[in-house]
């Protein structure tokens, strides 16, 4: 009788394993070298027990950077929520998936493979946990914030270098759906690029703002004239509130009148213009055929946006 340790898989197998396309397992092999195909005969394929041992590796991984975080058992709390894990006790409680209900509301017209990763995503991002472990809505106390200026494309950074030192952040998100790699996928993105809100709480007004000039990430504190920017709790209340709602209903990858093209089979590289989706997974364009407008139904992760 085959073992799991003894079992041939497939790419398509090994992919489908570690959730993630054929095409990202090809590169992930070439970059690791873990993965490595073997060979019987004529048959090509992975050795299972190589598989597992990449997955017991990167599982290591995963766990040493949840067990570095400030608070590591609340974080792995939510990991297994959203995984649908059952029966595991952390803490002495036990952990209910968040994804076993059925009834809960879903933004329509996602593929399901997207609403998913909208749940994992929104969870995580609605707010940025303070050096406290507390969400936004726990720091509705702190009258004033101030505004911090980041480097091009280093807000993490900067929330993380911030946060590492004691100062409470929020970056406000949005919710955005692209093509990547032939894969339509949620991303999340800063709502204001190159800025990140830092509490006037207590350690702030003990540690001042000096060291936040020289964090890393950081470009500088925004200020008017000689004094800091402040931003009232009123206003990042209002932008936490639309940043739910954006959560709940991402911003599509093509909205109608796009001007797209399509990126694989016999009409690559036509220009079309974008009308509608219609399906989870398709979506209708408009191409212009032997001199006159024709809609065609394609699949939407084979559009690309056109600038």
């Amino acid at each position: 009788m085959q073992t799991m340790s003894d079992a041939q898989l497939s790419t398509r197998d090994v992919a489908s394993r570690l959730g993630i396309s054929t095409s990202d397992l090809a590169e992930l092999r070439l970059k690791t070298g873990e993965l490595p195909i073997e060979q019987d005969g004529l048959k090509l394929f992975y050795s299972a027990e190589t598989v597992q041992a990449f997955e017991r590796s990167e599982a290591l991984k995963v766990m040493e950077r949840v067990l570095a975080s400030q608070s590591p058992l609340a974080t792995l709390t939510r990991m297994s929520q959203v995984s649908g894990l059952t029966r595991l006790y952390i803490a002495g409680q036990l952990v209910a998936s968040t994804i076993e209900n059925p009834t809960q509301s879903s933004t329509p017209d996602l593929p399901a493979a997207l609403k998913r990763k909208q749940t994992e995503v929104a969870d995580g991002l609605l707010t940025n946990d303070t050096h406290k472990g507390q969400g936004l809505q726990a720091l509705a106390h702190v009258p004033t914030w101030y505004l911090v200026h980041t480097k091009s494309r280093q807000e993490q950074t900067a929330i993380e270098n911030l946060q590492r030192q004691g100062y409470s952040c929020f970056m406000p998100t949005l919710m955005v759906q692209k093509i990547q790699r032939s894969q339509m996928r949620l991303t999340s993105e800063p709502m204001f690029p190159r800025y990140v809100f830092v509490a006037g709480d207590a350690f702030f007004k003990t540690k001042g703002s000096s060291p936040i000039r020289s964090t890393m990430g950081v470009h500088e504190l925004v200020h008017f004239g000689m004094r800091p920017a402040v931003i009232q709790l009123e206003l990042l209340q209002a932008i936490f509130e639309r940043q739910k709602e954006h959560h709940k209903a991402p911003a599509p990858a093509f909205k109608s009148g796009d001007k797209v093209a399509l990126i694989n089979g016999p009409l690559a590289g036509l220009e079309s213009i974008y009308q509608a989706q219609s399906g989870e997974e398709r979506s209708m364009i408009l191409l212009n055929l032997l001199s006159r407008p024709t809609k065609v139904q394609v699949a939407t992760n084979l559009l690309t946006k056109i600038a």
